[in-house]
């Protein structure tokens, strides 16, 4: 037969280890998910920010060389505002190229 004094810690430990694993199939997966989205929208937010950089870009140029077509000072103001217009959006580039994904490092036991 079986001895009395094990079964009761047995029992315990067999319990924890169940509510262990339920809550490890429902807490991994949630901050999986969770991680995953946060991760998502940062990268949205860079591939955004290069988009509005580049339409930047684009409209200065396209200023420039409306300026450099027209005559008069509104053509020097014209390019005066592309120029700083540049300057602005390459400051913001800088800023924008230097992010790297770097996923946090996984603990491993």
């Amino acid at each position: 037969m079986v001895n009395k004094a094990v079964v009761l810690p047995i029992a315990c430990l067999s319990g924890i280890c169940a509510a262990m694993l339920i809550f490890i199939w429902w807490f991994f997966p949630k901050w999986y998910k969770k991680g995953v989205a946060q991760d998502q929208a940062e990268m949205d937010q860079v591939i955004a920010l290069r988009r509005d950089i580049l339409a930047a870009r684009v409209r200065a140029a396209a200023r420039a060389n409306n300026a450099d077509a027209s005559s008069g000072d509104t053509g020097a103001g014209d390019a005066e505002a592309a120029q700083r217009d540049l300057e602005a959006q390459d400051a913001k580039l800088a800023a924008v190229t230097q992010h790297v994904y770097r996923p946090q490092p996984v603990a491993v036991f």
